[in-house]
């Protein structure tokens, strides 16, 4: 009812000067803590005027005021700075959702630009990382003189960076990030090179979360070589599980096969 009355008094505007909020997009896991800026520093007036919104993106928009905050949550700032801040401590899922600074003044109300908020839940310690090298077999590297290595990287439901770094001091970003990669894990690939694989160069991939979460791992020719991983993962073991399966079946349409003709003889 409180917030009814404040929209039907106010008349809301979308601030184009004198207001700015960051950050736009924040995307944490379960139990960080986030912190909302909202910039009035050409605004007639202080942190005090200042008041904070949720819209909330379910099947029917809900729209939340923090004129107090929920315990765990806080203000940020002096009531007279001009720049005004919005904690949200222990962020839970139920906090996701799109936060608009309201500054008040007169009879009016500008809102900010709004800063979308995504919480995950917190991912699990299974993440890892697979690299999936050329083929020595089909003369991939010698045919086109280069070799294009494949990192996935399973496990990571929370926005990520994927970089190589490969020896002698080549680092490249590669393509493909987890904004274009499926929700089971994020693909980055990397053409470095024929003679730079050939020589044995240590290539790394190296992931990097929004929550400060880092790891990497390593592959070079030689490793390749002696571990043909990405072949025996990908190829071989299906293939023989595959094979299994047909051979369980036929056996077991032999012996169906028997046990009727031994019935029939009877």
């Amino acid at each position: 009812m409180l917030l009814r009355l404040i929209l039907l008094f106010y008349t809301l505007q979308v601030a184009d000067a004198g207001l700015f909020q960051y950050p736009p997009l924040v995307r944490v896991e379960v139990g960080s803590s986030v912190n909302l800026t909202c910039d009035i520093e050409d605004m007639i007036g202080k942190c005090f005027t200042v008041m904070w919104f949720k819209l909330r993106s379910t099947s029917i928009p809900t729209l939340e005021t923090y004129q107090s905050v929920r315990p765990g949550g806080s203000f940020a700032g002096n009531e007279i700075e001009k720049t005004c801040s919005l904690n949200l401590n222990n962020a839970q899922v139920n906090d996701s959702g799109t936060y608009y600074c309201g500054f008040i003044r007169s009879s009016a109300m500008y809102l900010g630009n709004g800063s979308t908020l995504v919480i995950r839940e917190r991912s699990d310690d299974r993440a890892y990382i697979e690299i999936l090298t050329p083929s020595e077999s089909d003369g991939e590297v010698q045919s086109s003189g280069a070799a294009t290595l494949v990192c996935l990287v399973f496990g990571v439901s929370e926005q990520a960076r994927v970089y190589w770094v490969i020896e002698h001091g080549l680092t490249d970003s590669g393509s493909g990030d987890s904004s274009e990669s499926t929700p089971d894990f994020i693909r980055n690939q990397i053409t470095i090179p024929g003679e730079v694989w050939s020589s044995g160069a240590v290539c790394t991939c190296v992931v990097e979360t929004d929550s400060g979460r880092n790891m990497s791992k390593s592959m070079s020719k030689t490793d390749a070589d002696c571990c043909p991983y990405s072949v025996w993962r990908y190829v071989f073991i299906p293939g023989v599980l595959v094979a299994m399966w047909i051979h369980c079946a036929v056996v077991r349409w032999n012996n169906n096969k028997q046990r009727v003709r031994f019935q029939e003889e009877r």
